[in-house]
């Protein structure tokens, strides 16, 4: 049987790349998915968060995502690139920051 343990000090915050000695507690999620209690206490709080989305974060949210940096292989078209994003993350963080979007 193949030996599933994983060393835990490899592990990685997936929003904010902390590892565990930069946090108290870390939750692991499906396959290398982190979380840890800083991410997971803000997560909670937008959660808890009633005001609706203002006009411009829903514009925002509309519209396609758009890359701002990418490796230079990426820009010099030599890797196949999948027709859709693997992944695409849009967060708002606009009553958090004073009106200010954040968007990753």
């Amino acid at each position: 049987m193949k030996d599933m343990s994983f060393d835990r000090s490899l592990a990685r915050c997936s929003f904010c790349g902390r590892r565990p000695p930069e946090v108290r507690r870390m939750v692991a999620g499906p396959g290398a998915a982190y979380i840890c209690d800083a991410c997971l206490q803000l997560c909670n709080e937008i959660l808890q968060d009633t005001a609706p989305f203002s006009a411009k974060a829903l514009e925002l949210a509309s519209r396609p995502p758009v890359v701002i940096a990418a490796p230079q292989e990426l820009q010099l078209g030599t890797v196949a690139l999948p027709r859709e994003p693997l992944r695409s993350v849009n967060i708002e963080l606009e009553q958090k920051l004073q009106g200010m979007v954040l968007m990753l």
